[in-house]
This record gives structure tokens, sequence and C-alpha cells, in this order.
């Protein structure tokens, strides 16, 4: 039955648009990386790192979409955020200092957020404008790592 519903929801996402599936990965990015930070309040260092790993898988996933011929400039400076991400994420889970993994978390996250804003606005647009150009390969694999 999993199997089933896997396939289902995989068939779903092939039907939205790139944008659509990146914003699913932007929810499901700040999604775990929200769940880090309860688990690392309450102390639950397995589920923090669980959770920690999940966010960063996503923000691999996003930087393999990436078309940096497409994207010029702005694909450098995505790539950059999306290592500085990547990297709070890390500190965020190793840091010997419970107040600095507390603190990077949370800068990722709210990094996270502010991303997936600018998706979501730049997926309106394209969408008015009726062009589909996101400088973005498109993400079909990768939506598994939302579930």
């Amino acid at each position: 039955m999993t199997h089933l519903l896997s396939q289902y929801q995989n068939n779903q996402a092939e039907m939205l648009s790139p944008g659509k599936r990146i914003l699913m990965l932007f929810d499901g990015m700040i999604r775990f990386a929200e769940n880090a930070i309860e688990s690392h309040l309450a102390r639950n260092e397995d589920d923090r790192r669980y959770y920690v790993g999940r966010a960063q898988a996503i923000v691999l996933a996003l930087m393999g979409t990436l078309d940096r011929e497409i994207a010029g400039e702005l694909g450098d400076n995505l790539m950059r955020l999306y290592n500085y991400i990547f990297d709070l994420l890390m500190e965020g889970d190793h840091a010997a200092d419970d107040e600095v993994k507390l603190k990077s978390l949370r800068q990722a996250l709210e990094m996270i957020r502010e991303l997936r804003e600018g998706w979501a606005e730049a997926d309106a647009v394209l969408r008015r404008s009726g062009t589909e150009g996101l400088p973005v390969t498109p993400v079909r694999n990768a939506l598994s790592l939302v579930g």
C-alpha cells in the first residue's frame, strides 16, 4: 500500500509546474528545520540529526536542479546561499555548544523561509507572464525527500 501511495504522489507531482515542485521542496525543508529545532529543544539528538539530514538532502537536491548556465549570476548567488544553508544545518547538528546549534538551526530556517518567498514570487510572476522559465532542471525524484 505504501508503494502505491508513493507512486500516486509521484504521479501527482509530475503534473505540477517546476516552480510548484521547488516550492514543495522548500516546504519540506522548512518542516524538517522546524522539527530539528523542536527536537533540539526537547534534547532528542537522534531526531534532530534525522531532521537535519532530511533538510540537508533537500538542499543538495535544490543545488542539483539549479541550471547555472541559464541562471547566470543569479544561479551563482543561489548556489552560495544553498551552500551557506547547508553549512548552517551542519553546524546546527555538529557544533559542540548547544546554543550555537540552536542559533544555526534558527538562522538556517529563517534563510530557507526567505528563499521560499523569493521562489514563490518568481513563480507567480512567471506564471502571470505565461513563462515557465525558472532556472531549474525538472525536479522529479527529489520530491520523495519531502515525504
